[in-house]
């Protein structure tokens, strides 16, 4: 019995519409992370119900809008079965969404902790360094979500000198609380130096989630593992001064390959 198989096209006619579907929304999904962290620092320097029952919320959409995102994907690879860049693209934006998503979740930890500290006298130079943490990291969301969506190596490289910096006020934070808290004439309350510790420790790991996604942004344009990365011995990594050549490189690079023309002749 003879059968009729249609051969399918590729790319097919809404291969690209597609594909700027999951830019779109992958856009929307950093914009609303932004939007909400820059929620959490308003709610450091003056606490207020309301916003906080707004960061809880929008940490609820994010979670929603990345789980629709992740069904677009599969279904994306299924029926498209991209190859090359494409697929390395929306592998890619699969494992990114994820550390967004993780950072909503984070913000709502910062909100609930903020709202424990309400209830205690806090001391003005710790609420100053946490606003200055948390307004570092938000540049730091910022910068990495730009760098996914434009392909930028140079600043998804800058990441990791960033969070060193982030590490560094974490640190601060860390040895001042435990100062207060091991001094016996400190009139502040114990459980107020332990909720600044978490906010901090919460805005140091949304800081090690936009390196993880300025690593994954370096490993899909480079196919090399960025230095903050584990590699394996006999593996160069890819490092900040590598970027000018890099470049030059790949913008040099001839579209055909002049032996396998003479192959085909």
């Amino acid at each position: 019995m003879d059968e009729d198989y249609t051969i399918k096209d590729y790319p097919s006619s809404n291969f690209k519409d597609r594909v700027e579907l999951v830019y779109k929304q992958t856009k929307d999904i950093g914009q609303k992370v932004v939007n909400n962290t820059r929620l959490v620092i308003s709610l450091l320097k003056e606490y207020n119900d309301n916003v906080k029952t707004e960061i809880l919320a929008n940490s609820e959409e994010i979670d929603l809008a990345v789980f629709d995102l992740e069904r677009e994907c599969i279904k994306f690879l299924a029926s498209e079965q991209p190859v090359a860049s494409d697929l390395l693209y929306i592998q890619s934006t699969v494992r990114n969404i994820s550390h967004l998503k993780r950072i909503g979740y984070l913000d709502s930890n910062i909100a609930e902790a903020i709202e424990k500290l309400n209830d205690f006298e806090v001391l003005s130079e710790l609420i100053d360094e946490l606003s200055y943490m948390a307004d570092y990291t938000q540049v730091m969301i910022t910068k990495c979500i730009c760098a996914f969506l434009n392909f930028d190596i140079t600043m998804a490289s800058e990441l990791s000198e960033d969070d060193d910096k982030i590490d560094n006020l974490f640190d601060k934070i860390l040895n001042s609380c435990v100062k207060y808290i091991a001094s016996d004439s400190s009139q502040y309350d114990v459980m107020c130096f332990v909720q600044i510790i978490f906010i901090a420790r919460f805005l140091e790991r949304i800081a090690d989630r936009t390196v993880a996604v300025g690593s994954r942004t370096i490993y899909m344009i480079t196919l090399r593992r960025p230095t903050n990365q584990p590699h394996h011995e006999d593996e160069e990594p890819f490092v900040k001064e590598d970027i000018p050549e890099f470049v030059e490189k790949e913008n040099n690079k001839p579209i055909f390959n002049k032996k396998d023309d003479e192959k085909e002749d």
